[in-house]
């Protein structure tokens, strides 16, 4: 064994030897460079640990930061004192339960029956939220329907409580 470790470690080669002692020391910087390239490119080591490490120090699920930067987009249209942008955010609220539904596995979105099938332990507002519901599909099917503010925010706050129940805020 000492022998193999003074040879591939010898300060001088000759001859062939030292070609081709040359030649795997490239041929190996080449092959662990393109593996570094290649890892780099491609998702599965991101998926495989730096999604992890994000859900272990920040004991929440890997996307969550997206839907937390939905949920306050969707509640500074509250500040702007606009009809038109409280209805927007009444609808873009239901558009993200019904994602976040489909993402858990509980239906194909936020209709009534899907909200009836939800265990009502778990998430105790499902009324409100059928309520909010309702609001969203009068404001999507009566464009002349007036939407005050009381009610944009009574949804939004249901909305709100729903998702906070489900852990996604």
């Amino acid at each position: 064994m000492e022998r193999i470790i003074l040879f591939v470690f010898a300060p001088y080669q000759e001859g062939w030897i030292a070609s081709l002692r040359f030649s795997l020391v490239v041929i190996s910087l080449i092959i662990i460079g393109g593996l570094i390239y290649l890892l780099n490119k491609n998702t599965w080591l991101k998926r495989l640990i730096l999604e992890d490490l994000e859900e272990f120090f920040t004991w929440k699920a890997f996307g969550i930061k997206t839907e937390e930067k939905a949920w306050r987009k969707i509640k500074d249209r509250l500040l702007s004192g606009q009809e038109h942008e409280y209805k927007l955010a009444v609808v873009e609220a239901d558009n993200m339960l019904s994602d976040i539904l489909h993402k858990m596995e509980y239906g194909s979105g936020s209709d009534i029956e899907t909200l009836n099938s939800l265990p009502k332990t778990v998430f105790l507002n499902i009324e409100e939220i059928i309520w909010a519901h309702k609001l969203n599909e009068t404001i999507a099917h009566d464009p002349d329907y007036r939407l005050s503010t009381e009610e944009a925010r009574k949804a939004l706050d249901a909305y709100e409580k729903f998702f906070i129940d489900a852990e996604i805020l």
